[in-house]
């Protein structure tokens, strides 16, 4: 017998008595969540339904100690399912921004990187010659569009860093494009 089964014992559907007891539980979960601050969106709820469902079916009466209620057994089992949910939600969400976080600053191999003894060299050069922060805040600022602060929330530095890496970019940028105009004047009149 489920603890749905146990909570509703006149009713004879148990998809109704279950989502009774999803109505019972919902408070509960509520102040875990708020407690935990966690937005609850339609994927993690949907999980905690789960929880909810799985701690239901696994509910066996005769497992109750003597000295307990089933009602609080029944809420404590709900509490570990819930904060086991919570616990995988925040890991994997952790995981998720670590990864995102190595997607966005990871240097984009098909970028030529071209070493600073070539500008002795003829050949115009296809991309300036960025340090890795430099072109970190090239691709994530001007070609992503993230903000300033933002990206010096993800690299966790302060803004006047992001600032400065900004600064290096542009005269990075100034750089290449001042010997590439040079480069094309010098063939244009021989």
């Amino acid at each position: 017998m489920t603890y749905s089964q146990h909570l509703c014992p006149n009713e004879p559907n148990p998809e109704v008595a279950f989502h009774h007891l999803l109505k019972c539980v919902e408070p509960i979960i509520l102040a875990m969540a708020k407690k935990r601050t966690i937005f609850l969106h339609e994927p993690l709820i949907r999980l905690l339904s789960d929880a909810v469902r799985h701690a239901d079916q696994s509910f066996d009466c005769s497992l109750v100690p003597d000295d307990q209620e089933p009602n609080s057994f029944f809420l404590i089992m709900i509490q570990n399912e819930v904060e086991k949910q919570f616990d995988d939600y925040v890991k994997k969400r952790a995981r998720e921004e670590r990864l995102h976080h190595v997607l966005e600053t990871h240097l984009d191999e098909t970028v030529p990187r071209i070493s600073t003894s070539a500008k002795n060299s003829h050949i115009q050069m296809p991309f300036p010659a960025f340090t890795e922060t430099e072109y970190t805040l090239y691709r994530m600022h001007i070609i992503h569009g993230y903000s300033l602060s933002h990206i010096a929330e993800r690299h966790r530095v302060s803004q006047k860093t992001v600032l400065h890496w900004k600064q290096r970019t542009i005269e990075a940028l100034s750089r290449h494009y001042m010997r590439s105009s040079s480069h094309s004047d010098k063939n244009r009149y021989r």
